[in-house]
């Protein structure tokens, strides 16, 4: 249970308490924290193990990374909310986070730019990982008939053009503009009333209740916010519209990582539960597909709660 005392004994550092700022934003990993914080490795390691031994702090392993968020109890949460307004107030909390900023920046171009070298050999990339499961397949065919559709993260389309069999308004939604320009490419050739939009998939070129269903297909492992990806989603659709969530199942192939830019090796599919939870989107159907190299894939038809909407 919470200490009192060892709560504000692990306050009572100014580097911890511009660690516990920044990580009441996002979860962030050490070479994060030692860029932004400009500090060394250790000094950081020394900080962040007082802060978790204390409980304020949380650590997850993923493959080779460790990456770091505030402790889940609620009361502690509203605690530090009262804290951080008090921190904004000192001069080296704007710099942190600008540094943060620009941290974030630079991953969300290094991944944008891995993208769009990587989009001219999508298809054989993809073949490589998934072998005999065609998930595109599985998505078209279990997504329940609808009028609207939007792909989150899209990529190169491909099931954007199946999408349009079913569905009369298609959308797609990359932050790559390379992938979409093979989208475009791709899809010009069948049809071209399909609408192509570039955007972060945290804050999507869309407007609130939009469209029907959506889809976020393998896509949540790239991102730093995995939450807030829902939450924007569920903000695009309709009460009671379906999202179709694909992703890994927490794996341990760090390649994932170096040669895609994954963030995440994939989801425990509890914490997953957790996050729908968290989103307002309950569970209709829950699928599991194996893949070649041990890999596995979860699949998740959800529907944005009416009641919470």
């Amino acid at each position: 249970d919470m200490n009192v005392v060892q709560i504000m004994k692990a306050l009572a550092d100014e580097t911890r308490l511009r660690i516990v700022y920044l990580l009441q934003k996002q979860e962030l990993n050490v070479n994060e924290l030692v860029t932004i914080l400009e500090m060394g490795q250790s000094r950081i390691s020394r900080h962040l193990k007082i802060l978790a031994d204390s409980g304020i702090v949380t650590s997850r392993r993923d493959g080779l990374w460790v990456f770091y968020s505030i402790h889940e109890k609620e009361e502690l949460h509203s605690f530090l909310r009262q804290i951080a307004k008090l921190l904004e107030e000192l001069p080296v909390i704007g710099e942190d986070e600008k540094r943060r900023d620009f941290v974030i920046m630079q991953r969300t171009k290094e991944t944008t730019r891995l993208f769009d070298t990587l989009a001219g050999n999508w298809k054989h990339i993809k073949a490589e990982i998934f072998g005999d499961v065609n998930i595109i397949q599985e998505i078209y065919q279990i997504l329940p008939p609808c009028d609207s559709v939007v792909d989150i993260g899209c990529g190169t389309g491909d099931l954007l053009g199946l999408l349009k069999n079913k569905v009369k308004t298609v959308i797609g939604v990359d932050n790559s503009p390379k992938m979409l320009e093979q989208a475009r490419y791709f899809l010009n050739r069948e049809d071209n009333t399909i609408d192509l939009r570039l955007g972060m998939i945290e804050h999507l070129p869309l407007g609130d209740q939009e469209v029907e269903s959506g889809v976020i297909n393998m896509v949540l492992h790239h991102s730093n916010t995995p939450l807030s990806v829902l939450k924007e989603a569920r903000r695009v659709l309709k009460p009671g519209g379906n999202l179709v969530v694909v992703d890994f199942q927490k794996h341990t192939r760090e390649i994932m990582r170096t040669q895609y830019g994954d963030r995440r090796l994939g989801f425990d599919s509890e914490e997953l539960k957790i996050y729908f939870k968290k989103t307002g989107l309950i569970i209709n159907t829950e699928k599991h597909y194996p893949l070649t190299g041990g890999l596995k894939i979860m699949l998740y038809i959800l529907i944005n709660n009416l009641k919470e909407a």
